[in-house]
C-alpha cells in the first residue's frame, strides 16, 4: 500500500506540471492571437499592421488603394501640366480647406480634359476624406458618367466597376442624407444605366420617387420623359415635357424631346413649332444644330 501511495503522490505531481505548462502555452497563443486580430482590423481599416486600425487617415488610405486600382486599368494619364501641377500641390498640402480647393480644382481640370473617369476618381479620394452627402454625389455623377466613356464600355469589368461605384458613392450620400434629392435621383441613374434589368427597374422606381414628392424637380421629369420616349410610351413622355415646361418655359431641351414626342403623335404643327424655337434659340448650339437636323430629315 506505500508503494501504491507513492506511485500516486508522484504521478500527481507530473500531471500538475503539465496542466501548468498547458496553461502557459495557452495564454502564450491567446496572446499571439490577440495580436493578430489587432493586426488584421488594421489592415481591414488600411492602416499599418499592428496599430489596432488607429491610422491618422484610414479612409484616405482606403481611397488611394482605389484610385491606385483603377488608375492601372484606364488610359495613360495626359491631363494638363496645370493638373499635374495641382496634383503635386495636393500631396504636399496640410491645411484641409486648401486640400479640398485643390481637389476641386483637379477634378474640374480632369473633366474638362474629358477625362471623367480620373475625375471621378479624384471626386471619390474627396468625398472619403470630407464625407459630405454632396461630395458623394458629385462623385456617383462622375462615376456614372465615366461609365459611358468609350474605352470603359469596350471594357465590361471596367463598366462594372465604375458603375458599381457610381451606386456606393449615391449610397454612401443617402446614408448621411436619406431625403437627399440629387443623390435619390443619382442612384435611380446609376442603376437605369448598370445594364441589370432589376437595378433599372429599381432605378426607374427612385426617379419617380422623386418626381411624386417634388413635382418641379425638372431633372427627375426629364429623366421619366426620356424614359418613356424610349420605350414608345408617347402620350406620358409628351406629358412629362409639358409638365417640366411649365416649371421652366426656356427648357430647350424639354422642348426638343416634347417635338419629337409630338411628331410621333402625329401632331405635326406642334412639331414643326417646338423644333423651330428649338433651331433659333442660342441658349444650347449643339441642341439647335441637332434641331435644324431633325428639321430637314423630317420637314
Amino acid at each position: 500500500m506505500a508503494q501504491t501511495g507513492k506511485s500516486i503522490n508522484h504521478f500527481s505531481w507530473q500531471h500538475g506540471a503539465v496542466i501548468l505548462m498547458g496553461l502557459l502555452v495557452f495564454v502564450l497563443l491567446l496572446i499571439a492571437d490577440k495580436t493578430n486580430l489587432d493586426d488584421e482590423k488594421g489592415a481591414a481599416l488600411g492602416g499599418r499592421a499592428g496599430d489596432g486600425g488607429k491610422t491618422e487617415n484610414a479612409t484616405a488610405g482606403a481611397s488611394t488603394g482605389l484610385m491606385t486600382d483603377l488608375i492601372a486599368l484606364l488610359p495613360a494619364d495626359e491631363a494638363p501640366t496645370e493638373v499635374a501641377q495641382l496634383r503635386t500641390a495636393l500631396e504636399a498640402e496640410q491645411n484641409a480647406e486648401r486640400r479640398v480647393d485643390l481637389y476641386h480644382q483637379i477634378v474640374e481640370g480632369y473633366s474638362a480634359a474629358g477625362r471623367s473617369d480620373l475625375a471621378a476618381i479624384q471626386a471619390a479620394a474627396l468625398a472619403a476624406e470630407v464625407p459630405q452627402s454632396a461630395n458623394f454625389v458629385v462623385a456617383g455623377a462622375l462615376f456614372r458618367n465615366a461609365s459611358q466613356l468609350p474605352h470603359v464600355q469596350a471594357d465590361t469589368n471596367l463598366f462594372r466597376r465604375f458603375s458599381n461605384e457610381a451606386i456606393r458613392q449615391d449610397e454612401s450620400a443617402l446614408e448621411l442624407e436619406p431625403e437627399n434629392e440629387n443623390a435619390k435621383l443619382e442612384l435611380g441613374l446609376a442603376l437605369v444605366e448598370s445594364g441589370i434589368p432589376n437595378n433599372s427597374m429599381n432605378g426607374i422606381f427612385k426617379i419617380r420617387e422623386v418626381a411624386e414628392k417634388n413635382p418641379n424637380n425638372t431633372e427627375a421629369l426629364f429623366h421619366l420623359g426620356k424614359f418613356s420616349l424610349d420605350t414608345n410610351q408617347d402620350e406620358k413622355a409628351a406629358q412629362r415635357f409639358k409638365q417640366i415646361l411649365a416649371v421652366a418655359p426656356e427648357d430647350v431641351r424639354a422642348k426638343y424631346y416634347l417635338g419629337l414626342s409630338e411628331q410621333r403623335l402625329g401632331h405635326s404643327a406642334e412639331y414643326q413649332r417646338l423644333m423651330s424655337e428649338v433651331a433659333t434659340q442660342t441658349q444650347d448650339p449643339n441642341l439647335a444644330a441637332l434641331a435644324k437636323e431633325t428639321l430637314s430629315k423630317n420637314p
